[in-house]
């Protein structure tokens, strides 16, 4: 009777001791994907940053740097597809003919007409920013460079819209959205992050 009691008190132990075991791994695969999450957010952020540092640095007198935004992206400085010059608002973004928001990767297939795929390395010249501090690569762990779009959204004066072109006399407010993805410590780790930055004069 020791013995068998013995026997079921080893087997119930060791049962314990491997769902201890199947638990201490599956938490501590969930505080690697939070870490990971938190990289990769931290990382947007500092992508977003940079861009606000780069309109500031760019901004010397109305409409000049606006006037450098186009329909395709280039160098990663885009119009909103509310100004492109083929936005139709009666035609879905993902329908023939439609636009999707510059920075979409989700809900539309990638050959879409109106999907700009943006983030997409290939492009040929980019049509994204990369963060430039590479010690966020080489010392934090980050998989990849953030990346990040500018895109000129309008202009707006004393809170009403704009009527007429904005000129150095009178110039309108203008407003740019930064939108930035970026991984953690693995590619399977991504944040979108996006901040609107209003230049005053």
């Amino acid at each position: 009777m020791v013995l068998v009691l013995s026997m079921i008190l080893l087997l119930s132990v060791s049962l314990i001791g491997v769902s201890s075991l199947g638990t201490t791994s599956l938490e501590e695969a969930m505080t690697k994907n939070e870490n990971n999450r938190h990289m990769a957010f931290q990382a947007a952020e500092a992508a977003l940053r940079e861009g606000e540092r780069f309109i500031i640095a760019e901004v010397t007198t109305p409409s000049t740097f606006a006037a450098t935004f186009s329909d395709t992206c280039t160098a990663g400085l885009c119009t909103s597809r509310e100004q492109d010059s083929s936005y139709d608002t009666s035609i879905s973004p993902c329908d023939t003919g439609g636009i999707s928001d510059r920075w979409d990767m989700w809900s539309c297939a990638s050959n879409h007409p109106g999907n700009m795929n943006v983030w997409d390395s290939t492009n040929n010249p980019k049509r994204y920013r990369t963060y430039g501090n590479a010690s966020l690569i080489d010392s934090k762990g980050v998989a990849a460079a953030p990346k990040y779009i500018i895109e000129f959204i309008g202009n707006e004066n004393d809170g009403g819209s704009c009527t007429s072109t904005p000129t150095s006399v009178d110039p309108c407010d203008e407003f740019y959205r930064i939108t930035a993805l970026a991984t953690g410590g693995t590619d399977d780790a991504q944040v979108m992050l996006q901040s609107v930055y209003q230049v005053s004069y």
